[in-house]
């Protein structure tokens, strides 16, 4: 096992080692599972089936939480097809947002790919717009501005969606509007360059996606498009084949017609007009979250209760174990259900005003200076972004403000903490070993069991060389 029992003290440099090699992003939980897919998930009902594979739910047999994965065949060009998926995990890998869809793991074998992400139980927005046949103005703009948001985001990191339509947008839970994910980023693409490759939905797809150059604005005619559908129930452009459709996108001829229009607002067909129009006068992401429509109609209601805890909670917060760190990180991203994460996820989105998915120094400051003076208030920001800011990005992202504020009483129950404790212990012996613990948080790196010794023996309270269960719990419960 290469572990040790002694309790004498190592030489700092140790110490320090053992700290450094710890890490706590939730992006690097992320992994490929070289297990048999079918030992890890017991398969439950398909969620649909298209030329990519299919979609199901499974459960992850030692959490006993109910996930989705994404199956993709190989055929005889499987090395291209291994290619494409790993693009999109690694995609999806540095995405930390409260309207995208997370992923858990990845098996990746001879004849077929698996991608774990977590199970919205609404089903897709598309299904609810069958439904309801139109949204009022005010539900629209509400699901709107989760999308511009999602863009937003995934635009400041050069990431076009390229496929973006109310089929791959989906609802946590049956017809709740306000907690909508943006998924499926098969075709999804680092667009740094003009792109050429025409991909996508015929119905979305922008003029300049048609003529084969074009860049992650492409993205906001396709929010238009979505917005036109939400509003009306029919697209602007349409045809019977895709060819006549591809014909009318590219005229680019946008009608309000009095039977459909009469009664939607002046500020919701400028703002289509702003997005349904040539690229060169196109709204950006950022433009379409601050428009009139938008900021008026979609204001986030927020239990002051839970924004007084949150905030308390951020004070609180202290990094001092890096161990109990990288253990909650890995309980709050992999563990934690989107139920149980839901309240906190409502404050983030409140504190974000500006809607780019993460928390600046400015917007934490507006909630802090309602609860004390100016000076305070610039003091405890600045320890709290020192404290919770992990990836030092100047911003505290999603799963950092997760990880800072959860509940250990209600978040991390009993049942979570005994989850986790099992995902560790690999063995089924009952205790996490060195190795282990390595296999967890290591992410690759050849660290000397000697440093995960020293890292072991902080918490090792019998001194077995092991972490068992109530140690384990101890850990990630107490106050450090």
């Amino acid at each position: 096992m290469g572990c040790t029992s002694s309790k004498a003290k190592k030489p700092s440099i140790i110490q320090n080692q053992s700290h450094n090699n710890i890490h706590s992003e939730p992006s690097l939980f992320i992994k490929q599972n070289n297990m048999k897919f079918i030992d890890v998930y017991e398969f439950g009902a398909s969620l649909g089936k298209g030329s990519f594979g299919e979609v199901r739910v499974v459960t992850h047999r030692i959490t006993n939480s109910q996930r989705a994965v994404k199956i993709l065949p190989k055929d005889l060009n499987s090395q291209a097809q291994t290619k494409e998926f790993l693009n999109e995990v690694n995609m999806m890998k540095i995405i930390d947002h409260p309207h995208i869809v997370k992923i858990y793991e990845y098996f990746d074998t001879p004849r077929k790919s698996y991608l774990v992400m977590e199970l919205c139980k609404g089903g897709e927005l598309f299904e609810e717009l069958l439904k309801r046949s139109t949204f009022s103005e005010d539900d629209a703009a509400c699901i709107m501005k989760q999308l511009f948001s999602a863009v937003k985001y995934l635009h400041d990191k050069n990431i076009a969606h390229r496929d973006l339509k109310p089929q791959n947008m989906l609802l946590e839970s049956k017809g709740d509007i306000t907690n909508i994910k943006v998924s499926d980023f098969g075709t999804a693409t680092l667009s740094k360059n003009k792109s050429r490759e025409i991909i996508g939905t015929a119905l979305f797809l922008a003029p300049e996606v048609v003529a084969g150059h074009y860049d992650l604005k492409c993205d906001i005619w396709s929010c238009g498009v979505i917005l036109y559908i939400l509003l009306t129930g029919r697209p602007p452009f349409d045809g019977n084949t895709n060819e006549e459709i591809f014909s009318e996108i590219t005229k680019c001829e946008l009608k309000f017609e009095d039977q459909y229009w009469s009664h939607i607002s002046s500020e919701a067909k400028d703002l289509i007009s702003e997005l349904i129009c040539p690229a060169k006068f196109r709204l950006s992401a950022k433009d379409c979250l601050e428009h009139p429509w938008i900021t008026r109609r979609s204001a986030v209601s927020q239990d002051p209760n839970a924004m007084r805890g949150a905030l308390s909670s951020l004070q609180a917060f202290q990094k001092k174990n890096k161990l109990k760190d990288a253990i909650t990180s890995f309980l709050t991203s992999q563990i934690a259900t989107s139920e149980e994460t839901k309240e906190l996820k409502q404050v983030f989105v409140s504190i974000d005003s500006n809607g780019d998915g993460k928390l600046s120094k400015i917007e934490l400051m507006s909630k802090y200076l309602e609860m004390m003076g100016e000076n305070e208030a610039k003091t405890e920001v600045k320890r709290i972004m020192k404290e919770v800011d992990t990836d030092k990005s100047g911003y505290i992202d999603y799963n950092e403000f997760i990880k800072a504020t959860f509940n250990s009483q209600m978040l991390i129950s009993k049942e979570n903490l005994r989850a986790a404790f099992n995902v560790f212990d690999t063995d089924r012996s009952g205790t996490i070993n060195v190795s282990e613990l390595r296999n967890i948080l290591c992410h690759g790196k050849n660290t000397p069991d000697d440093v995960w010794s020293e890292i072991l023996r902080e918490v090792d309270s019998n001194g077995n060389g092991e972490i068992d269960i109530k140690e384990f719990e101890a850990l990630v419960m107490r106050k450090l």
